[in-house]
């Protein structure tokens, strides 16, 4: 079902938008008489997964609890059918992509998401999971509802400024007829709460803690628990280590939401709404809402890029012309300071700086033209001298935490004689091919037993226990050396569709 076109049920297909470890999501319209239509989201489960009556269970048990709520912030469902035997459901169609890729969407467009706009996401997230843990059914009682994978990947943000909570596929909830298998713990584990992780008792409380992870990773750029030891180390007592760039207020927040007893952290997820709220009114004077639409502008694909100063700006004083004022560090962004929108550049602006073009570079040629009775001024100690080129430092970002830097030699000095022959132009070598990707799957690694043993893959070290892996495709050798230096071995086969909210389980006892 990948062309469009294609039925399913009384839908008709028009695009596939994804596929993920247990189901695939189609673009698809609603038709009705008199030419109405709606557009809707279809999530129909893999064909793989489908002969499987634990995975159908699974599948029709997230359509029931998330068809109950009824939520600005929780992406609904609308429908579920089953058609030529696959089950699927019909979703709230959001026209946006999730967290995930919109912190890869702002730092391809050089606009990294502001810290404002964190707290905007989790502010609303935190609602979200208010409105779902107090939830009732249609008996009027609790339907004892907790997420319990509240990740950036389930976090989908639209092109309108909505932030939805979606994916309550293994949400917990009173008659859920799917249980969790013992020895199972189902969740992202770079945002799974330790009770979550030791299948301890669960409440929301836990959905706090994964709250807690992903505001750490919008403004520091990694969970807290992506340190080899972080997980261990909190079961053990210690705090999670934080991002030392992280502001005060927000350190205080994420230390108290990731607290490993769930008595220390919020009480509830409005009063960590609340908390998340008062440090967003800190940091904007206007709707967050409007903040949101004015940055989904700069980082949606096909955006104009904002403009940027010349090497001579600051020289001159002349600021960003074509914005129609002078240039400040939010200007210089594509936003307003007063607004937070993106600066209008009228036309008449833009005709007046194209006639002064001629006028500036009269100007400029005259304040360079090399005078013979003009003495050159003698370099400074600290000064570089007018004949080393200057280094300047690109950055080449070819993996999410690693930099490459080139050095590239500056324009020859202002005052070269021009009787000297030009300079050969430097021959570059052939860009090196791109690297070749390799499937991997994901090994987790947990349990009572395993807890801060040291783990070695295939002889080399990988950590500690507990611990998600990404491994090759392929046959591994896993051995843990526990912290009284018994060793347990296992070979562990990983295939592709092991994936982070599905992985291949070690759990030691």
């Amino acid at each position: 079902m990948q062309q469009a076109g294609v039925e399913v049920g009384r839908y008709r297909v028009t695009r596939r938008i994804g596929k993920g470890g247990m189901a695939e999501v189609f673009e698809a319209v609603a038709p009705g008489p008199d030419g109405f239509e709606r557009r809707v989201a279809i999530k129909r489960l893999l064909e793989s997964h489908a002969v499987d009556p634990s995975f159908g269970r699974m599948f029709l048990d997230e359509a029931r609890i998330a068809s109950q709520l009824h939520h600005a912030g929780v992406v609904a469902v609308l429908d579920y059918g089953v058609a030529d035997g696959h089950p699927f459901q019909v979703l709230e169609y959001i026209d946006g992509v999730d967290v995930n890729a919109l912190l890869e969407l702002g730092r391809a467009a050089g606009a990294p998401m502001p810290v404002e706009l964190a707290l905007a996401i989790c502010t609303d997230i935190a609602h979200a999971l208010d409105y779902a843990h107090r939830a009732l059914g249609a008996d009027g009682r609790p339907l004892g509802i907790v997420h319990r994978d509240v990740s950036p990947a389930n976090i989908l943000v639209g092109w309108s400024g909505d932030v939805k909570l979606s994916d309550f596929g293994i949400a917990f909830a009173r008659g859920r007829t799917e249980e969790t298998a013992a020895g199972l713990a189902k969740g992202t584990l770079l945002y799974m709460a330790p009770e979550q992780l030791m299948r301890g008792e669960l409440d929301g409380r836990t959905d706090l803690f994964a709250v807690g992870c992903v505001l750490h990773r919008l403004v520091a750029g990694a969970s807290p628990l992506a340190g080899e030891t972080a997980m261990a180390d909190l079961v053990a007592g210690a705090p999670l280590p934080l991002a030392p760039t992280l502001p005060d207020d927000i350190r205080a927040l994420v230390a108290r939401a990731t607290r490993l007893a769930r008595a220390d952290r919020y009480a509830d997820a409005a009063a960590m709404a609340a908390a998340l709220g008062h440090a967003l009114a800190k940091r904007i004077d206007t709707d967050p809402r409007s903040r949101m639409r004015a940055w989904l502008a700069q980082v949606k694909p096909g955006a104009e890029p904002a403009p940027t100063a010349g090497r001579l700006d600051p020289l001159l004083g002349v600021g960003l012309v074509f914005s129609g004022v002078r240039a400040t560090e939010e200007a210089r962004s594509g936003e307003s300071a007063s607004t937070g929108v993106p600066p209008r550049r009228p036309y008449f602006v833009a005709k007046a700086a194209a006639a002064a073009a001629p006028i500036l570079a009269g100007v400029l040629a005259l304040a360079f033209w090399p005078r013979a009775s003009e003495p050159v001024a003698a370099p400074s100690p600290d000064a570089v001298p007018a004949t080393t080129p200057v280094p300047v430092t690109v950055p080449v970002t070819v993996t999410p935490t690693a930099t490459v830097t080139a050095t590239v030699p500056d324009a020859p000095p202002l005052h070269a004689q021009p009787s000297r022959p030009p300079a050969r132009p430097a021959v570059r070598a052939p860009p090196p091919p791109p690297p070749t990707e390799t499937a991997t799957g994901v090994l987790a690694i947990g349990g009572a037993g395993a807890l801060r043993a040291a783990i070695e893959v295939d002889g080399q070290r990988r950590g500690y226990a507990p611990r998600a892996l990404d491994l090759s495709v392929g046959d591994h050798e896993v051995v843990l050396v526990r912290p009284d230096g018994q060793r347990l071995s296992q070979m562990v086969h990983i295939e592709a569709t092991h994936t982070p909210s599905a992985p291949l389980r070690w759990t030691v006892r």
